[in-house]
This record gives C-alpha cells, sequence and structure tokens, in this order.
C-alpha cells in the first residue's frame, strides 16, 4: 500500500459456474437467501436448474426453504439484511448480523452439542 501497489498477492479466476456457486453460497449465509430473478440477474445461471438437487436435498434435510420465488435458509432468526439490485444491504448487528433461531437449535441441533468447561 505504501507503493501505491494492491495489497493482493495472488488471485484465482473461476470457472463461471464455479463463481455463481461461491456467489450462491454467500447468499445462502443471509435470511433473505436469493430471489432467482436477481441471482440470473448476478451470475448469468439459474440455481433451480445449476443446483436443483443440492437445494431439493436442503430442503428435505429442513436448512432450507424453496419459495416461488427464491431459496432461503431455514436457520437464522429473522435479520435486516436485504437484497436490492445486486447488493445485500449492512447488516445493524455485530459481524455478519445473523442470528441463530435458538428455539429450533435446542429442538434440532443441541443434543449434538458438545460443552467444553
Amino acid at each position: 500500500l505504501e507503493r501505491n501497489e494492491r495489497a493482493i498477492d495472488h488471485t484465482e479466476q473461476l470457472p463461471p459456474l464455479q463463481r455463481a456457486g461461491e456467489t450462491a453460497a454467500f447468499g445462502l449465509r443471509m435470511n433473505a437467501g436469493w430471489p432467482f430473478a436477481d441471482f440470473q440477474k448476478t451470475t448469468g445461471h439459474d440455481l433451480r436448474t445449476d443446483w436443483a438437487d443440492s437445494m431439493q436435498k436442503l430442503v428435505e434435510q429442513g436448512n432450507a426453504v424453496l419459495e416461488d420465488e427464491r431459496f432461503r435458509p431455514a436457520v437464522f432468526a429473522d435479520d435486516d439484511v436485504s437484497f436490492s439490485d445486486g447488493h445485500y444491504s449492512t447488516p445493524s448487528g455485530h459481524g455478519l448480523g445473523l442470528t441463530v433461531d435458538t428455539h429450533r437449535f435446542q429442538r434440532e441441533y443441541s443434543a449434538n452439542e458438545i460443552v467444553i468447561r
């Protein structure tokens, strides 16, 4: 930075489908998930075509919800993050602004919790 150079020493160019997959995974870290039209506009790929089997498996496991217009996770509590014009809003909470749905966690995942004291 002191030499007016970028602080990047390595870059990786992903093939288009793999890059779209990385974009999909990032979007699924947000409660809003991915509106299908926004995902296609952003990546040029259709979630419903390219990842149909993976989406169906997540739905069957109860970890995601497939709606008419979007695919979203089912493990986080509601938040204030929104998606518009290919961009997510900045969360108002700490970190990524994600809050685990504690009722769902207790009901479905707490049996696997390991507490270290």
